[in-house]
């Protein structure tokens, strides 16, 4: 199982300080991970900067070991080639990373849209408010139920 999980809207709204996670926004993605035992794969913009990334989330409690170890790796790709100006490309950078990963169930946490196949496993929070208690509590019925 995988988190496709963006960073800023979703685990720091808008108006927040840019460089820190909440403790409530973290809490809520470690609720979602330990009730899942699902995986993290990165799509925010944050992955151009790793060393940057890995830090938000170690100074927010959320561990290394919590990221995706395959072979597909814990974010998605940075430069895909023939991408379609007319689609989300982070859509199609996430579609890109479920073809390579194969995960047996997947949710998106992002603020943008994405592609029109994964909308029933896609949750938006509204980027001035970020994730919420029942957005974690439905990412957790797509994880584990059916």
């Amino acid at each position: 199982m995988i988190i496709y999980l963006d960073i800023d809207g979703v685990l720091i709204p808008r108006k927040a300080h840019r460089d820190v996670i909440p403790a409530r926004f973290a809490a809520r993605l470690v609720r979602l991970l330990q009730s899942t035992r699902a995986s993290l794969v990165i799509t925010s913009t944050r992955r151009r900067s790793p060393d940057d990334l890995l830090s938000l989330l170690s100074n927010a409690g959320i561990a290394r070991s919590a990221l995706y170890q395959g072979p597909a790796g814990w974010m998605t790709a940075l430069d895909l080639d023939d991408l379609d100006d007319d689609l989300s490309i982070r859509g199609q950078e996430i579609a890109d990373h479920i073809d390579r990963a194969q995960p047996a169930r997947f949710v998106i946490l992002d603020d943008f849209p994405v592609l029109a196949q994964h909308q029933p496993q896609h949750i938006q929070p509204d980027e001035d408010v970020g994730i919420t208690d029942a957005h974690i509590d439905q990412a957790i019925t797509l994880l584990t139920v059916g």
